[in-house]
């Protein structure tokens, strides 16, 4: 009985971390060599499956590609520049954000999104 009732709370747990993943996060960016750019990502779950976009610092609107969800984690892909791809893996955070390290031809990086606030 114990252990049907953790395996049923683990589901639901990772369901729900999955589920609260949808919506609008906002990442600000300090870049080591200075200057500051703030990235934004719109994020659907469903089921596994996760779809949206990226929109970079600079103006750049990466739509989400072989995106999927386990539980509290995610990964994607999305076409980046001339030179490839951006490939990303991120965890959902005890403090509500989500930490995706990027990794592009040019770099690596993490960022902490939080969640974007209603207007």
């Amino acid at each position: 009985m114990t252990r049907r009732l953790c395996v049923f709370l683990v589901l639901i747990m990772g369901t729900a971390g999955a589920a609260g993943l949808s919506g609008r996060w906002r990442a600000d960016s300090t870049f080591p060599r200075g200057g500051r750019v703030t990235e934004y990502l719109e994020l659907q779950v469903k089921g596994s499956a996760l779809q949206g976009s990226f929109t970079d610092g600079f103006g750049g609107h990466h739509a989400i590609e072989d995106g999927k969800v386990n539980g509290v984690t995610l990964s994607f892909s999305m076409h980046w520049d001339q030179k490839g791809r951006c490939n990303v893996t991120g965890v959902a955070t005890s403090d509500g954000g989500i930490e995706l390290k990027l990794v592009t031809p040019a770099a690596t990086r993490v960022v902490l999104a939080k969640r974007e606030k209603a207007r």
